[in-house]
């Protein structure tokens, strides 16, 4: 396992279970890829592996990441402002600004830029590691951030899609094709899922459904 979030550790029970453990609170998706490259390393071969990594970006601070940062719209001068700022800062800004739009606007270009970001990471990530077709992979996420959505900034305090809806995308062992669908499901149903995909029997407290059965019945997009 490999953790970029403090409070995803040790000491708060997460690393149960795994034989190692690293944290590296709040360093970048390139320090994460950099350990998750050694712990692949350093397994033993030939045996099953599970590898669970974590990174934090993208994720308040928002954080300018160069050659995506100019890709993404905003005026240099825009972002500039509020590139790290942390998320007092930013509403505070929010509350006073005489140009929201373009406030929402410069903070919208620092988020992707840091979605471009991790999105390469993991490119690149996959393309060096000898990961085999039979191989299950899961890339999701806990939530989303409200950027100068209904008034707020971040992300814990409301059920609205920016900050509710997130990306899931599971690849099946030796899948030649893909499906995507619209349909939304919950990250509840991902463990059993997994379980299902590697073919462990399911722990006797868990009833929901497998979301290869869900998407069987939905119809693609």
């Amino acid at each position: 396992g490999v953790s970029s979030n403090a409070h995803l550790a040790k000491r708060t029970g997460f690393a149960r279970g795994f034989k190692t453990f690293r944290e590296l609170p709040w360093q970048s998706a390139h320090e994460i890829g950099v350990a998750v490259r050694e712990l692949f390393a350093a397994r033993t071969p030939g045996r099953p592996m599970l590898l669970w990594v974590h990174y934090f970006d993208p994720h308040n601070p928002y954080l300018a990441h160069p050659s995506w940062i100019e890709q993404a719209g905003a005026g240099a001068e825009s972002w500039r402002t509020f590139n790290g700022a942390e998320q007092k800062e930013l509403l505070k800004a929010a509350r006073e600004s005489s140009d929201r739009p373009r406030m929402k606007q410069a903070l919208l270009a620092l988020y992707d830029s840091e979605i471009a970001f991790v999105d390469a990471e993991l490119r690149q990530l996959f393309q060096d590691l000898p990961i085999s077709s039979g191989a299950v992979i899961a890339i999701t996420s806990d939530h989303g951030e409200a950027i100068m959505d209904h008034g707020w900034i971040g992300h814990g305090r409301s059920l609205y899609e920016a900050e509710t809806r997130v990306p899931l995308v599971i690849r099946t062992p030796h899948a030649k094709t893909g499906r995507r669908v619209a349909a939304p499901v919950s990250n509840a149903d991902l463990f059993g899922t997994l379980v299902d995909l590697v073919g462990l029997p399911r722990p006797p407290r868990l009833s929901r459904p497998s979301l290869l059965d869900t998407a069987s019945q939905l119809p693609p997009v």
